[in-house]
């Protein structure tokens, strides 16, 4: 085995390493959920709505957010994140049943707390779609 074949050997090891690293130091579950604010708009797709958190919500190993919210007690949506990295910003499609510009929506966004489930509720205002950049600069998003 050449040197240059040792070095990169030695550098996908690292590499590999590191990622698993980086990935375990990831937290798992959380003490609570504080939602700090949120606001809907409408999508060709359903209800929009986007919610900051006081903390970054627990993320499963593989990366995928271990956390779920609900709108008006719909069924639970999955969370994506939001466009700044570290910010704490989340996102999902709810369901756009009786939705007007104006009217308000209880949220709920729960997630894997160490000694099981931690909830949090909002109440969201939906906004018409031209506002929703105005607000996720509010929202420091």
């Amino acid at each position: 085995m050449t040197i240059t074949r040792r070095i990169t050997a030695a550098a996908a090891v690292l590499a590999i390493a590191g990622s698993g690293a980086a990935a375990s130091q990831a937290a798992t579950t959380v003490d609570r959920v504080d939602v700090k604010g949120a606001y809907a708009f409408m999508t060709a797709d359903g209800l929009r709505v986007e919610f900051k958190t006081a903390q970054a919500l627990p993320r499963k190993a593989s990366g995928s957010i271990r956390a779920s919210a609900a709108l008006d007690r719909q069924l639970p949506g999955s969370i994506s994140s939001g466009r700044r990295r570290g910010a704490s910003c989340y996102g999902f499609i709810a369901e756009a049943k009786n939705t007007k510009i104006g009217s308000k929506h209880k949220l709920k966004v729960t997630a894997r707390g160490t000694d099981g489930d931690v909830s949090d509720t909002a109440t969201v205002k939906v906004i018409g779609k031209r506002a929703a950049g105005a607000a996720r600069k509010r929202l420091g998003c």
